[in-house]
């Protein structure tokens, strides 16, 4: 098994929360992440800024209950156009070239009027245009592994590339360094010791 393979088994292997759960656990063979915000404390409308996200262009409301997945009080998330499309970028983030990244997040439908939305994403050398549907709640939920080849300066952006005033609903954005395979066997070896030896307590 290569390492990339080994890298993404255990991603394959770790199960993500659902859309919108309150808070963003962190799969165990992440490091401490770059970048971690669910929007639930988060609130207005016409924002420029929200969490760790500045808006180059455009602003964007932060919604609450209906409209975000589960829709409930407490869950937040962004919809991308405010008055005017929104480009939400987060800070400078600088990659370390040979290592591997985990990247996920959450983009559904407005919800509204059946009106479909663009978004573009990117990422360091990762780069993809969303179409989603009104009432599209899972095209959207990406967790992925990227490999960077160099040392780079990036940042997470969505771009909304949907005229007028609804755009697409963003939650849960997550960026972390996955280790160095040697780690991550370690690592895989230590949650299987803890297992079988909870198992021999267990007899």
């Amino acid at each position: 098994m290569t390492n990339r393979s080994l890298i993404v088994g255990l991603v394959a292997l770790c199960t993500l929360p659902a859309a919108g759960q309150a808070q963003i656990p962190i799969p165990p063979f992440l490091e401490t992440p770059i970048l971690n915000d669910n929007f639930n404390t988060a609130s207005g409308t016409n924002l420029t800024m929200v969490g760790p996200f500045t808006a180059t262009s455009g602003n964007v409301d932060v919604l609450h209950g209906s409209r975000c997945v589960p829709a409930t009080a407490s869950n937040g998330c962004v919809e991308l156009d405010g008055t005017a499309p929104a480009t939400l970028q987060s800070g400078p983030i600088k990659l370390e070239g040979g290592y591997p990244y985990f990247l996920s997040f959450e983009l559904t439908g407005s919800q509204l009027n059946n009106r479909a939305t663009m978004t573009q994403v990117s990422f360091g050398p990762f780069s993809h245009t969303y179409e989603l549907a009104a009432n599209d709640l899972t095209s959207g939920l990406v967790s992925m592994v990227l490999s960077v080849p160099k040392d780079e300066i990036t940042r997470v952006t969505f771009k909304s590339l949907t005229p007028g005033a609804t755009g697409a609903i963003l939650d849960d954005v997550l960026v972390a360094r996955v280790p160095e395979p040697a780690t991550l066997g370690l690592m895989v070896l230590g949650v299987l010791g803890a297992g079988f030896s909870g198992r021999k307590r267990a007899h």
